[in-house]
This record gives structure tokens, C-alpha cells and sequence, in this order.
């Protein structure tokens, strides 16, 4: 058996050795593990969730919630930071 194999997960999802910690962590995983048994349609709340409107910043940029810190440091963001500084 390599690491390469791929093995079936009672879920329905499939991974290889070294991803094994990885898959248990996903959201179909979960989901199974939570129900016992596979859902067909995600939990809508989850997905409403991720898609709130999205935020303006002071840089005037858009982001999303959960996109936060990746937009703080983007080149806008952090040009405008510096401009500010300056004043």
C-alpha cells in the first residue's frame, strides 16, 4: 500500500493516506458524522452566512466577511493605510 491509494470513506468522499487528517476535517465529512448519514443539500445558514452583504471599507473596497484579513492586506488597502500616516 502506498501513500498514493486512495481509500472510500463511509461518507461517500474518497482520499488517499497522507490526506486522511485532512478529509475528516471537511464539510461533508462533518456533515455525515453530525447525521449519521450523507446530506444531499448543505445547511442553507451555513452558506447565508458567507454571502452577508458585503462590507465597505475606509480604502474604498469591498470584502466580504470572511474575507477580511485577506483584504487588509492587499496593495490598496495598505496604500491607502500609509497615505494616512503621512497626513
Amino acid at each position: 500500500m502506498g501513500k498514493n491509494d486512495k481509500f472510500d470513506c463511509a461518507c461517500g468522499g474518497k482520499y488517499t493516506r497522507q490526506h486522511r487528517n485532512g478529509h475528516k476535517n471537511t464539510l461533508k465529512h462533518q456533515n455525515y458524522l453530525c447525521d449519521g448519514i450523507l446530506k444531499n443539500s448543505f445547511d442553507e445558514s451555513y452558506y447565508n452566512a458567507i454571502r452577508e452583504e458585503p462590507i465597505k471599507c475606509i480604502c474604498g473596497s469591498q470584502y466580504q466577511p470572511n474575507n477580511q484579513n485577506k483584504h487588509f492586506n492587499t496593495k490598496k488597502h495598505k496604500k491607502y493605510l500609509n497615505e494616512l500616516q503621512e497626513i
